[in-house]
């Protein structure tokens, strides 16, 4: 065996290890899907919807299991929401333990669905410049709003832990 012979055969035991170290490096990545539609999918918040306005309504917004809309003195775990993006700007309201969707009537009175209505069940949401949040319907243009103090849909009794 020749110095050519040796050289070549010293070679080639090299060139699986270099293949396998530049394989190593060179890295396949996937593409992101750029669709503008990708940024409000699971966009989820879970929150306490809670009102202070001038008709001196102050409630935890609370969706019963059997569909009804009251405003609850304190917290329960019927007043755990999660407001989901639909689009820019339009939200969808979900009580995480009845699960029930949030909508509002022709006449707006608020009610929970089991299933969703994009035309009764979607709500604008719009920032304020204090800071606070204030929610109409999407279609009807109408404003979220609890029932009055002096409605039968009030919690009479406080509920759940104290705020």
């Amino acid at each position: 065996m020749g110095w050519d012979e040796a050289k070549f055969k010293h070679l080639g035991l090299w060139v699986p290890v270099l293949a396998v170290l530049l394989l190593g490096t060179c890295r396949a990545h996937p593409i992101p899907d750029s669709s503008p539609l990708l940024q409000f999918g699971g966009q989820v918040r879970q929150r306490y919807l809670y009102t202070d306005d001038a008709q001196e309504t102050e409630a935890h917004l609370e969706i019963r299991a059997d569909g009804t809309v009251v405003g609850a003195a304190r917290q329960s775990p019927e007043s755990l929401l999660e407001l989901k993006a639909l689009k820019p700007g339009v939200i969808q309201i979900f009580g995480v333990k009845t699960s029930r969707f949030l909508c509002q009537g022709p006449d707006g009175k608020l009610y929970g669905s089991l299933h969703f209505d994009p035309k009764a069940c979607s709500f604008r949401e719009l920032l304020l410049e204090d800071g606070y949040n204030v929610y109409q319907s999407e279609t009807l243009g109408l404003p979220l709003r609890l029932p009055p103090q002096r409605s039968s849909n009030r919690d009479p009794a406080p509920r759940g832990p104290p705020k």
